[in-house]
């Protein structure tokens, strides 16, 4: 799923939700993602891998506070 590159809103936690129960494939979900809180709201809802691009450009510690937010 992905709401396009730059995106100013991400896709809603309740549609990640509702497609991954729908789907039995890994669901990779972008766009819009700029804040550790949105990453793992996006990851509680059901979200397997997170697409991160244009917010480490302006902020590239990013990735690590992602990464401490979704627990990896």
């Amino acid at each position: 799923m992905d709401a396009g590159s730059g995106a100013l809103n991400a896709v809603h936690e309740s549609m990640i939700s509702q497609v991954k129960q729908s789907i039995s494939i890994p669901l990779l979900v972008g766009g819009g993602i700029r804040t550790p809180e949105k990453a793992a709201a996006s990851v509680n809802a059901g979200a397997d891998l997170l697409v991160i691009g244009n917010a480490t450009e302006h902020n590239p510690s990013l990735i690590a506070e992602i990464c401490r937010a979704i627990g990896k």
